[in-house]
């Protein structure tokens, strides 16, 4: 049979013919005649049928199906700067994956898991360490052993498993000491988009394109850094401007701005939004760097411009050290390369 042979539709009791169905695993099968239904109607699941198509003695005689479980996405640790700039652009924020038509994607899509813990369903990915898989235990009647003795492949053991049968009553087939694996909430995400039912959006996108975003200026830097530095109302008043300012231009203000007022990294350690901010304006790591440092990170970037050069050369001349000035008289000159953004 040829998958062009095939007609793919969702689920509906009344046209579908359930009964006959059999794939020799009992727990799908069951699962497609006692309770796919129920959890569609219920929101729980979709399931989806394949049938044959001009088929004279069945035509409706299901030859498999597949389901998208509805998942959870938790957003409590998504800084409200973000959700404030969603709201701002009309996108409406569900848990439930199922429910949305637009994706929004971020960095944080992975976790590490050790020891047969539980392995968390709301990421895309986990890094699997110090695991083991199992076939069953040949003396358990729970349900769990029930679906592990019938899966196709061998089950990862986590605390679930060992919180229904006994750890050493298990047949263990392989470790699992650092592996990667791929969550059923990846891969039918990654369906949704793949198929067009959703589209994506980046939320640096989403951000950036924020009305609320402002340009950090010299005459900035200095407020906020009086501001800080007052604290009371002062300083309130910078943790709301601070996750507003767009750390994707004047990279140099950035980096006067972290030799000034570092206390930002340590005075707002419980702001989701700032956090987010240093983060992403590479803040830390600029208050690291001296002028020349900043001047030759921005030309490995490609961000170095005549402003930012112009900004930051005297700077770096100041900082020249030269012994010996009483007898001797120097002269500094910049490098060929560079003098372009002098002109």
């Amino acid at each position: 049979m040829e998958l062009s042979d095939l007609t793919i539709e969702l689920l509906d009791k009344r046209v579908h013919d359930r009964r006959g169905f059999s794939c020799g695993v009992a727990p799908l099968d069951e699962y497609l005649k006692k309770h796919a239904n129920q959890n569609q109607r219920d929101n729980i699941s979709k399931t989806f049928v394949a049938y044959k198509k001009n088929c004279s003695i069945n035509p409706k005689a299901i030859q498999g199906y597949y389901t998208l479980s509805s998942g959870h996405i938790t957003w409590d640790k998504l800084p409200d700067k973000i959700k404030s700039a969603l709201r701002e652009h009309k996108i409406t924020l569900t848990n439930d994956y199922t429910e949305a038509d637009l994706i929004v994607t971020h960095d944080n899509i992975s976790q590490s898991c050790e020891h047969g813990e539980n392995i968390p369903s709301t990421k895309m990915m986990v890094r699997l360490w110090n695991y083991e898989t199992t076939s069953g235990c040949s003396s358990s009647t729970t349900s769990i052993n029930s679906l592990i003795t019938n899966s196709v492949q061998d089950v990862i053991v986590t605390k679930k498993i060992t919180d229904s049968m006994r750890y050493y009553s298990l047949n263990i087939e392989d470790s699992l000491y650092d592996k990667w694996l791929i969550t059923g909430l990846a891969v039918n995400i990654a369906y949704l988009i793949d198929t067009g039912a959703v589209t994506t959006v980046d939320c640096e996108t989403v951000l950036h394109a924020s009305a609320s975003k402002m340009e950090l200026t010299e005459e900035l830097v200095e407020q906020i850094k009086s501001m800080v530095y007052a604290g009371g109302d002062d300083k309130e008043m910078a943790a709301s401007i601070i996750p507003n300012i767009d750390y994707n231009k004047n990279h140099h203000l950035l980096w006067k701005l972290s030799q000034d007022c570092n206390a930002i990294t340590y005075d707002f350690n419980r702001n989701k939004d700032i956090q987010y901010w240093l983060d992403k304006s590479n803040f830390g790591d600029f208050y690291h760097k001296n002028a020349q440092d900043m001047i030759q990170w921005l030309e490995e970037k490609n961000l170095l411009t005549k402003v930012s050069f112009r900004y930051l050369e005297p700077i770096c001349r100041r900082e020249i050290h030269i012994s010996n000035r009483d007898l001797y008289v120097f002269q500094v000159s910049v490098k060929k390369e560079y003098k372009k953004y002098l002109v």
